[in-house]
């Protein structure tokens, strides 16, 4: 005979990978009797990547399989932790540990009652000798009474027609229990899949089908699947096992996942569709055919000699020779059910229907009880899904052991409260034993008595009381004590509510026996309509001023009757009288305000301000001087109410008196400003390259050059301002030194020079000595004071002010100016940018050298949006320019493209340029947003909210690191860009027309875009976020919100501050996630490589 290894793991299974959720209540046990494999084995039942083990206990009974050896060999230290290595006893003789030994050593080794489900995967070599099996029935019960899944991995299995001890123990055990039987050739990763999958799912067999390959080549298996199941698996085991196919009552493929366990044993694994399915199996020869299915309903049969009531105590096992009522406890189902019969059977064709109907809660009872054999039995379950009224039939996974007890007749006793009793033990000396829902365990009360007295019963006397004799029952009373019904009083029977609430609940503590009927009643007289009881409860629902009054709680029993009493007061809000805290929060910054009630998102929680409601649930607010006032959170529960109130101020962070020079050449009195608005205490902090410097004061005295910060603090907030100051150099401002036609500034590689500023001061800084290139573009002259230096480009060196050395003359800036003007190259490199749509570069051209402005997305009648690079170098104000009378004319014609009939309110379509002039270089490029294709209509009256959102975004490179990659995206999107589902919220009548002349002064007609967007992408870190503006004339808020068809995320993007973007008067703005707008808009434009939302800057 082989030796014999068994190793038994146990696992309180916390973790399965891929799993988080219901393995609590749960027992694993892997039973190995093979040796071939070893440490082989080991390796598949242990890895660490497959389960977490809290506790391993390892058993054994041959020194060679070592698990501490191997665990510390493949480096899994952790398993050692949890592992205790434990020997079988030694004093056994090698013929009494066989296969039964084992598994019932098993069972005992540890309390698995203490489990809901416990699964034993007993690894088995067919070869291995069986002496016997007898004791296979107390082993089988063994199993039953402690929920043990019994499965069987068989190595060796001849698959013949011959039944020996090990077909005997393996087919009875997981007949019964729910397990099954596989021969296999080899442990591999198929068999761990299969156990994960096992352990996952929690299959429980549905059906098993026998057939014979010799006779019918390919058989077909019909299976009905209900609701109440999912996650199907066919196993088919026999020699060239195959599944050929799965298809449904349509004739539809079901797709599945094939599983090769071994060369005589594939499982199929697949969502099966409701209603009729059929399966394709073959094998050669004998075949078996194994349907099981994980259960979305979970129920636990129970047997009382009783039909069950709360509180009352059910068996897990029907009584032999006593009728016992048959009770189905649903712990988990797919919708709404109701239980209409069941049967239950047992393994010699006895069987028998009972109708059930549903006692309380999920607990359902048969209408009568009935005698149950003493054999094993099982149960199924029919039952209806109520709003379907579709059928379903669902079997308990294992099969009962009833216990053996002498038939016992229940004798009732039914006492009032101080009365005396005597039970009598049918003439017999016994033991007498009690037993109540308030007792556990049984309380022994006298032995050798025949007669038990009760003397002045009270309500702790009620129970069942046994008279035991030689362990048989004798005699079983229940004694029921009757008692008058009385009402515990509550504290607090003055309630105050507020107009709104969801619920208030009053409390009706009645107790009496038999149980008292509760009613309830207004003002002595009246129903509540509005009202439901729980457990005797009173729930108003949405309480109103009509909601006030007294309310009666009557409990009455056939004793007699108990009253109490409620005055309920109704408000329109909660007291103001009594303020907790005072709270100061931040103008225009996001806040949530807390509400210092414990409480749990069960609860219901509401706001009210100054006295009237606010809202429900979270509140956030978003810095609004209007904001401040007194804010009164109030808590609803089953248990009661409670309110907070807190008084609430929003202040305002320093603003600074006026703008300052962020540039400043040192001299000897070089004084920095940083004078403020008061808002309260606020600190002065100074820093120089990075080092804090001494004084509390708004002004500073800079002696040395550096970059300086100042920094100022209040209580609600702080503000900075930089400083550099430099030795020289030449400091160009954008709106003044830009007048006229100026020669570009390109540095050494060409590209146009990024002037330095902030965001009152824009100007050019070159550094005091540094060369630059004035240019005026090819064949265009440069001019200083109408004298000419160059037909090209002339180097300059920067001197000090905007004055620069220029062939060792010194020139001023201001006086240089280009012959003519520089016109964009508008370049089409024939690159499509979606369906009918190319685009084209914007771009200036300096000889060899290319500027590249922006780019525009058009088809054939009309841009569809335009792509600019957000950058420090943008000029951010509009200067004067040489041609003002022509270039005036032009942008007059520009802006008034389209003309309005204007009427009362003043609204009308507009023009809007998509790129504006200000998020171009300074000087003359700000005339290449001049376009037809840079203009479309826009409903408004004057200045818009697209205007605030352009300057938001404009201040986007000021806060981001100077190498940051930052596109904008301003488009338009029509009716007709709208995906299908989108196009049926909308009608023509949301589509507009305006009429514009054209360069050629036609009249054309044009349709007006619903929305206007702009997308912001910040390349370097794959975040962004979409504007989208409603561009439908004469909109309420009301009617915008339909409009809205991504997850509205505005209150998330910090740096919108606290702009106006829900009034449609000024332009209704939403924001979406990049992901969202592009699922949307795919067809406007698709922007790639956003991952996550720019929500702070």
């Amino acid at each position: 005979m082989l030796p014999i290894k068994i190793l038994y793991v146990f696992i309180y299974l916390n973790y399965v990978v891929g799993q988080s959720t219901d393995f609590q209540n749960f027992n694993l046990i892997f039973a190995i009797d093979e040796t071939r494999y070893e440490y082989e084995m080991l390796r598949y039942v242990l890895p660490v990547e497959f389960i977490k083990l809290d506790y391993t206990l390892l058993v054994y009974n041959s020194d060679s399989v070592i698990i501490s050896k191997y665990t510390e060999s493949h480096r899994q230290p952790l398993l050692l932790s949890y592992t205790k290595e434990v020997s079988m006893p030694t004093t056994l003789e090698e013929d009494t540990r066989d296969l039964l030994f084992v598994i019932d050593f098993s069972l005992n080794i540890t309390n698995m009652s203490e489990y809901e489900n416990s699964y034993l995967f007993v690894f088995s070599n067919y070869l291995n000798p069986v002496h016997t099996s007898t004791g296979l029935s107390k082993t089988l019960r063994k199993a039953l009474k402690k929920h043990v899944q019994v499965s069987f991995f068989t190595f060796e299995y001849p698959m013949t027609d011959e039944v020996s001890a090990h077909d005997e123990i393996s087919s009875t055990l997981t007949n019964a229990t729910g397990g099954v039987f596989l021969p296999i050739d080899r442990l591999d990763n198929s068999v761990r899949r299969y156990i994960k999958d096992e352990l996952i799912h929690k299959r429980i067999p549905v059906d098993t089908k026998v057939f014979h390959a010799d006779y019918e080549p390919i058989s077909v298996f019909g299976f009905t699947v209900d609701k109440q199941t999912e996650d199907y698996s066919i196993i088919v085991i026999g020699d060239g096992a195959e599944l050929l196919s799965l298809i449904n009552y349509r004739n539809e493929s079901i797709e599945y996942t094939n599983i090769t366990l071994s060369k005589s044993v594939v499982m199929g694994v697949f969502n099966a569709s409701t209603g009729l399915n059929f399966a394709y199996v073959t094998c050669d020869g004998k075949c078996q055919v194994i349907f099981r299915a994980s259960s979305k309903l979970r129920f636990t049969p129970g047997f009382s000699a009783e039909p069950p009531v709360p509180g009352s105590k059910i068996s897990a096992f029907p009584l032999t020779y006593n009728k016992s009522y048959l009770s189905i406890e649903v712990k988990k189902c797919y919708g709404n059910i109701d239980i209409l019969s069941a049967e239950v059977y047992n393994q010699k064709n006895w069987s028998q229907s009972l109708k059930i109907h549903k006692m309380y809660d999920n607990l359902y009872s048969s209408d009568k009880p009935i005698l149950f054999p003493k054999d094993l039995i099982g149960v199924r379950i029919n039952g209806v899904i109520n709003e379907t009224d579709e059928k379903f039939t669902s079997i308990y996974p294992r099969l009962i052991s009833p216990f053996d007890k002498n038939d016992l007749e229940i004798i009732t006793v039914n006492i009032t409260i101080g009365d005396h009793l005597t039970m009598e033990c049918s003439g017999l000396d016994g033991e007498w034993i009690f037993y109540s829902s308030r007792q556990s365990p049984a309380l022994s009360l006298d032995t050798g008595i025949q007669y038990f007295k009760i003397k002045r019963a009270t309500l702790e006397d009620a129970g069942l009381y046994m008279c035991r004799k030689n362990d048989a029952i004798i005699t079983l009373y229940k004694v029921q004590v009757q008692v008058p019904p009385t009402i515990s009083r509550v504290s607090k029977r003055m309630i105050i509510a507020m107009i709104g609430d969801p619920v208030v609940v009053m409390p009706c503590l009645a107790t009496g026996s038999p149980e008292p009927n509760v009613t309830w009643s207004l003002n002595g007289t009246i129903e509540c309509t509005k009202c439901t009881t729980v457990n005797n409860s009173l729930v108003i629902h949405n309480v109103t001023a009509d909601s006030a009054g007294i309310y009666t709680c009557k409990a009455q029993n056939s004793l007699g009757s108990a009253w109490e009493y409620y005055v309920l007061t109704v408000q329109g809000a909660p007291s103001q009288l009594y303020i907790r805290k005072t709270l100061v929060i931040i103008k225009d910054r996001k806040t949530n305000i807390l509400c210092n009630i414990t409480h749990s998102e069960e609860d219901t929680l509401r706001w009210y301000r100054d006295g009237h409601f606010l809202m429900n649930g979270k509140l956030t607010l978003y810095g609004r001087l209007q904001d401040s006032g007194v804010y009164t959170c109030r808590i609803t529960k089953l248990t009661g109410m409670m309110d907070y109130t807190v008084n609430l101020t929003v202040c305002s962070p320093p603003q600074f008196l006026k703008p300052e020079p962020s540039i400043v050449f040192i001299s000897t009195r070089t004084i920095l400003r940083c004078h403020v608005i008061e808002f309260g205490e606020t600190k002065f902090t100074w820093t120089k390259d990075g080092h804090k410097l001494n004084g509390n004061q708004p002004e500073l005295f800079a002696a040395y050059p550096g970059s300086y910060i100042c920094e100022v603090t209040s209580h609600c907030g702080r503000i900075s301002r930089r400083f550099d100051v430099v030795i020289g150099g030449c400091i160009l401002n954008v709106d003044s030194d830009f007048d006229g036609v100026k020669p570009f500034i390109l540095n050494s590689k060409g590209n146009l020079l990024s002037p330095m500023y902030n965001t009152l001061n824009d100007a050019v800084y070159i550094e005091f000595g540094n060369s630059v290139h004035f240019n005026c573009g090819s064949n265009i002259s440069l001019y200083h004071d109408k004298v000419i230096l160059s037909n090209n480009f002339v180097q300059g060196k920067c001197v000090n002010g905007s004055v620069f050395e220029i062939d060792k003359v010194l020139y001023d800036f201001k006086n240089l100016s280009c012959e003519g003007r520089l016109n964009k190259i508008v370049r089409n490199d024939e690159v499509r940018c979606g369906w009918n749509k190319t685009l084209q570069n914007i771009n200036y051209h300096f000889g060899k050298i290319c500027v590249h402005l922006y780019e525009v997305c058009a088809t054939r009648l009309e841009t569809v949006y335009i792509r600019h690079r957000l950058n420090k170098a943008k000029a951010n104000k509009i200067s004067t320019l040489a041609d003002t009378p022509k270039l005036f004319y032009k942008r007059q014609s520009l802006a008034n493209k389209y003309k309005c009939d204007y009427n009362d309110s003043g609204y009308c379509f507009k023009s809007r340029q998509l790129l504006n002039a200000r998020d171009v270089y300074p000087g003359q490029a700000f005339t290449a947003t001049f376009s037809n294709y840079n203009i479309v209509p826009e409903w408004r009256q004057g200045w818009s909210n697209w205007e605030e959102l352009e300057k938001r975004v404009r201040m986007i490179p000021n806060s981001l690191h100077k190498t940051a990659e930052v596109y904008v995206y301003n488009g338009v999107i029509h009716t007709s860009n709208l995906n299908a589902k989108l196009k049926r919220t909308v009608t023509m009548k949301h589509n507009y027309t305006v009429t514009y002349t054209n360069s050629n002064n036609k009249q054309n007609i044009q349709l007006t875009p619903m929305f206007l967007f702009k997308a912001v992408h910040y390349l370097t870190e794959r975040m962004g976020v979409a504007f989208i503006q409603l561009n439908i004339p004469n909109v309420t808020k009301e009617e915008a919100e339909k409009y809205v068809f991504c997850d509205d995320i505005c209150k998330d993007i910090e740096w919108l501050g606290n702009g106006d973007w829900k009034n449609p008067k000024r332009g209704y703005i939403y924001c979406c996630s990049i992901r969202e707008f592009n699922s949307l808009f795919g067809d406007v434009v698709h922007i790639k490589g956003v991952l996550g939302i720019l929500r702070k800057i």
